[in-house]
């Protein structure tokens, strides 16, 4: 039992200390309180932890024996685990620990880089100057060799365009430390600036589509579209609003929706898509309907005759025979083969009238009724 309470003895944590015995001995003077230390894990350099906790042993005025307690209080994880595993009593001093430390975690020291590799650091295009600047000194702390000029040439070359590039170009500085106060003014400005364009964005939608703008822009749009609310969709011409517009009859019949034949117009490439109109622009009366031609609401694709005048153009060119072959077995009797082709050639016939004939005829889309001219 004597042996045991022995072996016990040996095996407690004081006896088990890396500290040499006097350093453990010595006692912690009465109501000492311990200053606030940072934890170290292994994963940091070396350096930069004696730095604090030499500091503030040295506010204190901790002798040696307190000072090896106080760094040793600091350890965890991988730290914890070698100190542990130090020989017994093994540490001498607060020098042989500092020693011991900095040898056996130099590894893990910060990658130190030259001032020159500054220079390929660049503000990114969505990057206010506040993120800019936090990023660039960051990377400063790692650099081996400071100097200030070539932080300051670095930080002005990897700005965008920009007021402060302007500012720093007209007044150049020498130190960050005069950057770091002529910056704040322009981050101020620039974050007040990006506070009042997200508000602008928030109210914007609603004043477009306020009545008093639709009154104040819409005037002359709605007496334009007064005249085709009538029952007819909308209506666009080829040469400039000069003549009517044929009656759906004078169309050739397809065998598919107008979607479609789209579709094949501007995969083969036969002809392009007209410009983008302004998004807050409707060309027709019928907000419910969109079409794929023009990209906008107004009209329905089915009933656009710009792309109808389109389709027919194509047709009479000898394109788009696909849509019509089939269209002609399916819908046309065989007893009546030939009215169908009589009528197409009456519609060949009307295509190659002269121009000014054509503008004559098609200024009076709907003939009168007691018209008798080709009776």
């Amino acid at each position: 039992r004597e042996n045991h309470d022995a072996n016990s003895d040996d095996d407690a944590p004081e006896t088990l200390q890396p500290l040499a015995q006097a350093l453990w001995d010595t006692q912690v003077p009465p109501n000492f309180k311990i200053p606030h230390l940072p934890t170290f894990d292994g994963k940091t350099g070396p350096l930069e932890h004696l730095m604090v906790v030499g500091t503030q042993t040295s506010i204190i005025g901790a002798e040696e024996h307190l000072k090896c307690k106080l760094l040793s209080g600091t350890f965890k994880d991988a730290a914890l685990r070698w100190y542990m595993n130090l020989p017994r009593n093994s540490i001498t001093g607060y020098a042989d620990f500092h020693k011991k430390f900095i040898h056996q975690f130099a590894g893990s020291k910060h990658v130190q880089v030259t001032a020159t590799t500054l220079f390929g650091i660049r503000q990114g295009h969505n990057e206010n100057l506040r993120e800019y600047l936090a990023r660039f000194s960051e990377a400063t702390i790692k650099v081996s060799n400071p100097i200030q000029e070539m932080f300051v040439a670095a930080f002005h070359n990897g700005l965008k365009a920009g007021q402060f590039n302007e500012s720093l170009a007209h007044k150049p500085v020498v130190t960050m430390q005069e950057i770091m106060m002529r910056v704040e003014c322009y981050i101020k400005g620039e974050e007040s600036n990006a506070e009042k364009r997200n508000r602008d964005s928030r109210e914007k939608p609603q004043d477009r589509r306020s009545p008093e703008r639709y009154q104040r822009r819409g005037n002359q749009r709605f007496n334009r579209y007064q005249g085709r609310d009538n029952g007819r969709p909308y209506q666009q011409s080829w040469n400039g609003g000069q003549r009517s517009y044929r009656t759906e009859e004078e169309y050739t019949r397809l065998n598919d929706t107008k979607v479609h034949v789209l579709d094949e117009i501007l995969s083969t490439g036969l002809a392009r898509l007209p410009p983008v109109p302004d998004r807050h622009v409707r060309l027709g009366p019928n907000l419910d309907e969109w079409c794929h031609y023009h990209r906008c609401k107004g009209h329905d694709t089915e009933k656009c005759y710009r792309l109808k005048d389109l389709i027919e153009k194509l047709i009479s060119s000898g394109h788009l025979r696909k849509f019509l072959e089939k269209c002609a077995r399916r819908r046309i009797p065989q007893g009546n083969h030939q009215k169908a082709m009589k009528k197409r050639k009456s519609r060949r016939e009307l295509q190659s009238i002269p121009l000014l004939e054509d503008s004559r005829e098609e200024a009076s889309p709907e003939r009168p009724e007691n018209d008798t001219s080709e009776k």
